[in-house]
């Protein structure tokens, strides 16, 4: 399936590709978010403005700033980890911290997988098997369902893609259809 990435996600991408490895997601949500601050926070110091999409839309400081502006600003380790914070949906690091050592549910961020590379008959499969994950709710702040990324996808830079098949009205109403239908979802 042809999936569609804007430049800054791909940036993002490029920036942490340890994101979709199986030793990164096995991390606690709490490590996943450090190890990003940590990039992100290294990145700003080297000049890398790859970090753009993380800290102009999740940094408070950068509100109506230019990138350059933002990228010569003081930018210290406990912004980059309240930036990466604010970008999974927590108020601030505090919020992460408290999360201990929980992690990601597996099985939800594979159906998160599925639904973001438009893997139409794998999703189907995954959720006939585990049904409840059509009303699961991401560990992350935000709390979000597979239904938000059907429809906006608004969070998480690294997973603003969009299959093709979604890209146009009607074959994203076909897509979605068969799969929240049968699973007796609007």
């Amino acid at each position: 399936m042809s999936v569609y990435i804007a430049n800054e996600v791909a940036a993002v991408c490029d920036l942490h590709p340890y994101l979709g490895t199986d030793a990164f997601r096995a991390l606690p949500i709490r490590e996943q978010i450090a190890q990003q601050a940590r990039t992100v926070h290294a990145g700003h110091k080297a000049g890398d403005r790859r970090i753009a999409m993380h800290v102009c839309s999740w940094w408070p400081e950068a509100r109506q700033k230019g990138l350059d502006d933002v990228m010569r600003a003081e930018f210290t380790y406990a912004d980059a980890a309240l930036t990466m914070s604010r970008e999974y949906g927590f108020a601030d690091w505090d919020a992460v911290e408290a999360l201990g050592d929980l992690c990601s549910e597996a099985s939800f961020e594979s159906a998160l997988d599925d639904v973001l590379a438009g893997e139409i008959e794998a999703l189907d499969v995954r959720l006939t098997r585990e049904p409840q994950l059509v009303a699961a709710r991401s560990r992350y702040g935000h709390r979000s369902t597979l239904l938000h990324y059907l429809g906006a996808n608004g969070v998480e830079s690294h997973r603003q893609r969009m299959p093709r098949c979604m890209a146009a009205a009607r074959p994203r109403t076909r897509w979605r259809a068969p799969v929240l239908i049968r699973m007796g979802r609007e």
